[in-house]
């Protein structure tokens, strides 16, 4: 992992670095004007295929110019989200688009484009870069439209996801990993720009490790909610509740089953946390429609009753019951 950084660099050393940075890295030339404090933060970490680049900067201008698009390297592609800010892309057919945090940007290392950031603020990103022998279904697609906006309807949580988690583990990720997710990806955004098809089957356990990780990170959004359950979940995935089903089964799991452990551990934390409040509000806040229900999921889960956990009381094995 290989880091630049302007901080406590004068202006004009601060420039020159990102002008440098951004010719080296992504083959662009970066106008700086008016931006007399330019800053930027850039961590590029390089696989045995693919590399991962972050990047912090302030307010820029940069472009790729029919010149330098003819000395960049052809067959390779780019992933963009977008973490922070706003920016304008103008791509080669003349196509504007504004991209703003948690958009997906699509491109070529040889695609001609300008990109403005807005209102002078920070403009933050994280950039996958890929021969496109790695996305085969999409790579014809990327390539003939230029730089583009994944369209909104392929920008599901899960693309945003996998792309995401790539990235935050792209140094403990070995060179199959990788490949691996970004098959998974292929398949996600295929559909918005050519023909979908069935994954191959090791696409298809990455993909329902994927939805079971994000439909959990859904069901703590919601825990309190009581209408919460497989259909809520899947129309918020973008998915059947059916194919959610089979995601859990495939994992070892159940939907419901892993809603009840949540909740029950939500509400363990909340009898340690606030030793006050009455075991019935508890219950409600967690999502639990009936004491009753609250009382048997709990114990199921914890190994005990609710008033056992919050006194610190032994647990089943003899030890001290200690929060999960």
């Amino acid at each position: 992992m290989s880091r630049i950084s302007t901080q406590g660099l004068a202006p004009a050393a601060r420039h020159a670095l990102v002008r440098d940075t951004a010719a080296q890295l992504f083959n662009l030339e970066a106008d700086l004007r008016g931006a007399p404090a330019a800053m930027a933060d850039i961590q590029a970490a390089r696989g045995p295929e693919a590399s991962c680049i972050c990047v912090k900067t302030s307010h820029s201008v940069v472009s790729r110019t029919a010149a330098r698009s003819r000395t960049a390297p052809r067959g390779n592609l780019l992933l963009y989200i977008i973490t922070e800010g706003a920016t304008t892309f103008e791509n080669a057919h003349g196509e504007q688009f504004r991209s703003s945090a948690g958009d997906v940007v699509l491109g070529s290392q040889d695609a001609i484009y300008r990109a403005t950031t807005e209102g002078g603020a920070d403009w933050s990103f994280r950039a996958l870069s890929m021969p496109d022998a790695l996305l085969p279904l999409s790579s014809a697609g990327i390539r003939d439209a230029g730089f583009q906006l994944l369209p909104a309807a392929a920008t599901s949580p899960l693309a945003t996801s996998v792309l995401a988690e790539v990235c935050k583990d792209f140094l403990q990720l070995d060179a199959q990993a990788v490949a691996a997710s970004l098959r998974a990806v292929d398949h996600l955004i295929a559909p918005a720009l050519a023909g979908a098809r069935e994954p191959a089957a090791d696409v298809a356990d990455t993909l329902a490790r994927h939805r079971v990780k994000l439909a959990i990170a859904c069901m703590r959004d919601a825990l309190a909610s009581p209408s919460l359950g497989p259909d809520a979940l899947a129309l918020r995935l973008g998915i059947s509740p059916r194919q959610l089903h089979r995601d859990f089964e495939q994992c070892g799991l159940t939907v419901g089953a892993e809603i009840r452990r949540l909740r029950a551990e939500a509400a363990a934390a909340m009898l340690r946390g606030q030793p006050l409040l009455p075991i019935t509000e508890v219950a409600f806040s967690c999502g639990f429609d009936s004491l009753p229900t609250f009382f048997r999921v709990f114990k199921a889960v914890q190994g005990m009753t609710a008033s056992e956990w919050r006194h610190g009381l032994q647990g089943p094995g003899g030890g001290a019951a200690q929060p999960t």
